[in-house]
């Protein structure tokens, strides 16, 4: 049994079926230039888990004075859909003397629906992301089921009431929901139903791509830290509005970003794998969400060094363990005292070291104490450990031999001093002072 007036009612924001999760996806048609009429046949794959790419039976090269990097593409598809192709780079270019010209073209961004003359012309009112994981995240129980007293089976599909917050005081942020719907005349043997969770994002005014793109990540950093996972949006879809003489139409685009990082298959994922359910942040979900999102400007190259780690699964154990180090760093920095002693009492600290070197060495020396009023990476260690030590307590039992090692360890990796090899931590161990094995 489905809530069938509320399943019936057309969403502006419904994905095409073929886009839900799409594998790979082909689109031939013309493309060309802005403001060039000269067109070029060629073939569009957009495909899951690898690049974008444009293969093209001719070239751009004589339009652009041989440029190989075109902020837009346009494209009109043999089905006849508008194509816009942003931020575009020729990686192959053939002209054969017994065949014809040829090109492929690398494309990061793909919007299926419309053309735009240039990035600043992207804007967007509303946007519907489609994240893997979400809906194991929010861990509702969606159907339930039962036979009755005629022997029938009734399934119910329950859908959950749609939960909106507001962010930066700036646009509102809803968890939505949709399924994709019954096909009854394959539902002899084996009824399918799939719910599917949407992040919908509603603009008070209209935002351009990038600002959308960097609202995403924040989203997706905090997602990929509830859930444990690297986790890229496999879909968008926007609304855009455009002005047809004095009427304002609304177009709905798809949109592809960096197909590369999209997973090809979504593993099955347990609650307890998890660092927390959305059940367990509802209550004050848009408190932390707007923390997590102020926190991320602030501290940007934190989280962009600490989940790199996470997005790039085969980085080397000690990559990994220095983008956290670094990242334990700059957040000191920004988050806590940053200097020994105040500045009066340090310039005279330094005015009376100054005083008492020959005048040969004091440019040297002054070069050298340049940054000598900041905590050392011991002092920072110790107060991110000591300040958090009743939740590390737990896999810290030594303080300062755990902090020994670390300091010992990234040295070596900084300075590779051979004196420091032996008492670095190998393995197992930098794989704890890592937080691999915490994960």
């Amino acid at each position: 049994m489905l809530d069938k007036d509320r399943i019936e009612e057309e969403s502006e924001l419904r994905f095409k079926d073929q886009y839900y999760d799409f594998s790979s996806l082909t689109f031939k048609g013309i493309w060309w230039l802005p403001g060039n009429d000269e067109k070029v046949y060629g073939t569009l794959e957009i495909t899951r888990g690898d690049e974008t790419y444009l293969n093209l039976m001719g070239s751009f090269r004589n339009e652009r004075d041989k440029e190989k990097h075109s902020d837009i593409i346009l494209g009109l598809s043999s089905d006849g859909k508008k194509i816009t192709l942003y931020r575009c780079i020729e990686r192959y270019h053939s002209n054969s003397m017994h065949g014809f010209e040829t090109s492929i073209y690398h494309i990061q961004v793909s919007f299926i629906g419309e053309h735009f003359s240039g990035p600043e012309d992207i804007l967007f009112e509303k946007v519907k992301i489609r994240f893997p994981y979400l809906d194991e995240w929010i861990n509702h129980n969606f159907y339930t089921g039962e036979f009755n007293e005629s022997n029938e089976f009734i399934l119910k599909y329950n859908m959950p009431p749609v939960m909106k917050f507001l962010v930066k005081n700036e646009f509102n942020l809803s968890i939505e929901f949709d399924i994709i719907r019954p096909q009854w005349f394959k539902m002899i043997r084996e009824p399918y139903m799939k719910h599917m969770s949407f992040v919908i994002l509603n603009f008070s005014f209209a935002k351009s791509f990038n600002e959308i793109i960097e609202i995403i990540n924040h989203i997706q950093y905090f997602l990929s830290f509830a859930i444990n996972r690297p986790i890229t949006p496999i879909v968008l879809q926007g609304i855009v509005a455009k002005k047809e003489g004095e009427e304002s139409i609304k177009e709905l685009i798809t949109v592809f970003n960096e197909t590369k990082n999209i997973p090809i298959k979504i593993e099955n994922i347990l609650h307890f794998d998890m660092f927390f359910l959305f059940d367990e942040v509802s209550i004050n979900f848009e408190e932390i969400l707007n923390n997590w999102i102020e926190k991320g400007e602030i501290l940007e190259s934190v989280y962009d060094l600490y989940f790199s780690t996470i997005y790039q699964p085969g980085m080397r154990l000690r990559y990994k363990f220095l983008s956290r180090i670094y990242a334990l760093e700059i957040y000191h920095r920004n988050r806590k005292r940053n200097y020994e002693l105040d500045s009066y009492e340090h310039e005279n600290r330094i005015s009376e070291i100054m005083g008492n070197i020959p005048e040969k060495h004091k440019e040297w020396l002054r070069n050298k104490l340049l940054y000598s009023n900041e905590p050392t990476l011991r002092k920072r260690i110790t107060e991110l450990i000591e300040d958090n030590y009743f939740i590390l307590k737990e896999v810290i039992e030594e303080k300062e031999k755990f902090i020994q090692k670390l300091i010992i360890t990234r040295n070596y990796f900084v300075h590779y001093n051979e004196q420091l090899k032996n008492q670095s931590a190998k393995e197992v161990e930098l794989s704890l002072l890592s937080g691999t094995q915490i994960e």
